[in-house]
């Protein structure tokens, strides 16, 4: 360049050089404002083996929600499906006053999910419709109605339990070494008639001949 060009860069440049400190002042400040600047990242930022709170799962939340499934699963599998169930549930759930009365003081004339019609007979509680319905619809979480009736109905469950046992009676009665037996022990007369799936094992290990035990009645 033009020595005029030329002294003018180098005034220019001295100008600019005049307003900044030392060069050791300048290294000293960057220097410290690195450290500074280093330590507040440091402060501000958790340590890399601290978790936040919000992300800890709570054990609780975690714990119940399987339970709540677990009982959501056990009231909807409770649904009976005829009459016989319904009084098999009242049976395990220990309600033995109203268990008794369905099996011998209600005649069933229509059953559907949610819906039972009977007819009671002289001998049931005048509350048992209503006291059946809110258990019933307290154990299945559905609305269960139990109405009262004016026709016949079937026969009551025990009624129906011991019609199957006189049949069983009466086929016995039927067979010649039974015949044999009465003939032979005048008076004597079929008490109860039970199959072998239903002996305890020590009496089926006896070989037994008949299909049925026939026990003398007490006299």
């Amino acid at each position: 360049p033009a020595p005029r060009q030329a002294a003018e860069m180098v005034m220019v440049r001295l100008a600019y050089a005049a307003d900044l400190p030392p060069a050791t002042t300048l290294i000293e400040k960057i220097e410290s404002d690195s450290s500074t600047s280093k330590a507040n990242k440091e402060k501000t930022s958790p340590p890399s083996n601290v978790i936040p709170r919000n992300s800890i799962p709570d054990e609780r939340a975690v714990s119940a929600a399987p339970n709540l499934k677990v009982n959501n699963d056990l009231q909807t599998s409770i649904s009976p499906k005829n009459f016989q169930e319904v009084v098999d549930l009242f049976d395990s759930r220990k309600e033995a006053a109203i268990c008794s009365n369905l099996r011998r003081n209600i005649h069933l004339v229509h059953f559907e999910p949610g819906h039972i019609e009977i007819r009671p007979n002289a001998h049931a509680p005048r509350d048992l419709a209503s006291r059946a319905a809110a258990k019933l619809s307290d154990w299945t979480r559905t609305r269960w109605v139990v109405s009262i009736s004016q026709e016949t109905g079937k026969p009551t469950l025990e009624e129906q339990s011991q019609a199957r046992e006189q049949q069983k009676k009466d086929a016995i009665e039927m067979l010649p070494a039974v015949r044999a037996i009465k003939k032979a022990f005048p008076g004597a007369a079929i008490s109860k008639v039970t199959s072998k799936s239903e002996l305890p094992i020590s009496e089926t290990k006896n070989n037994l001949k008949n299909d049925y035990r026939i026990m003398e009645k007490d006299r």
